[in-house]
């Protein structure tokens, strides 16, 4: 995948992940039927960007190992897409349980579909298998990060539909935002580190050339990957405390535009400068 199908396939991912934070029994179904359409939207755009280039190199090499991951990860995407209508159709019939089963069918074949794109990224670019094993974290936790933030922006809608609704549940998502990027942060650090330090395949240099002759990717990264979403989601996680929902909302409307940005520059550095940052 290149750098905005997979971005778009990472957001869909992490709002399917997240979904299981605001069951569908308490927060109804109706904002199951709106997170499973914007992620199904997605993954149909993400598909169109990706499969046609993905599947003439998965025929080119369909011999060798990398036409084998790169045929898991079409197959995974594919299966996440499957899943996630559906998750859009149980919900619509009011199949709540049913569409729980089949929520966990989709994050499965989704989950597939990213560590395969994970270990073709190492592959391509001779990666150390560690290095590949953190890319493969890297992108879950990415995922993660995107879609606790956006699903905790409109589950603070949400409230508006549903006003006795508690607030444990968007209490609970800005707690999964937190926990996501302070483990994103953890593992960008120990590559970065293990990069200058060891100098991971050929990635230290790639990251010393970054910080030397060009540091704004990683100064972006590092701002609108970490250090405002952080500051927001902590802001956020303290107005939730008191109950004040409008203003928490409005806190995770700045986090997601945050959030994106930081996101989608950490992809064209993995994608670009093949470094899992």
């Amino acid at each position: 995948m290149t750098i905005l199908p997979l971005f778009l396939f990472l957001l869909a991912f992490g709002l399917l992940a997240v979904l299981p934070a605001a069951p569908a029994k308490a927060v109804g179904s109706g904002y199951w039927k709106l997170i499973s359409l914007i992620a199904a939207a997605l993954l149909v755009f993400a598909t169109r960007f990706a499969f046609d280039r993905d599947l003439l190199s998965l025929y080119r090499d369909r011999h060798g190992a990398q036409g084998f991951w790169k045929g898991v990860e079409c197959l995974g995407v594919a299966g996440c897409l499957v899943g996630t209508l559906g998750v859009l159709g149980l919900a619509s019939a009011g199949r709540e349980r049913v569409a729980g089963l089949v929520l966990g069918l989709a994050l499965a074949s989704g989950a597939v579909g990213l560590t395969a794109q994970g270990i073709g990224f190492g592959r391509n670019f001779g990666f150390s298998a560690a290095l590949t094993t953190a890319t493969v974290g890297g992108l879950l936790l990415s995922s993660l990060v995107l879609g606790s933030v956006l699903g905790g922006m409109l589950l603070g809608h949400w409230y508006l539909v549903r006003p006795g609704l508690s607030f444990r549940y968007l209490e609970l998502m800005t707690g999964l935002i937190i926990a996501a990027l302070v483990l994103r942060l953890a593992l960008s650090t120990a590559v970065g580190v293990s990069c200058l330090g060891a100098g991971l395949a050929y990635n230290g240099s790639e990251l010393q050339d970054l910080l030397e002759r060009d540091p704004v990717p990683l100064l972006a990264r590092a701002a609108f990957g970490f250090v405002g979403p952080l500051v927001l989601a902590v802001m956020t996680w303290q107005t939730v405390k008191l109950k004040a929902n409008q203003p928490a909302t409005g806190l995770l409307y700045a986090c997601v535009v945050v959030v994106l940005a930081g996101e989608l520059v950490g992809t064209y550095v993995l994608a670009a400068r093949h470094l899992p940052l």
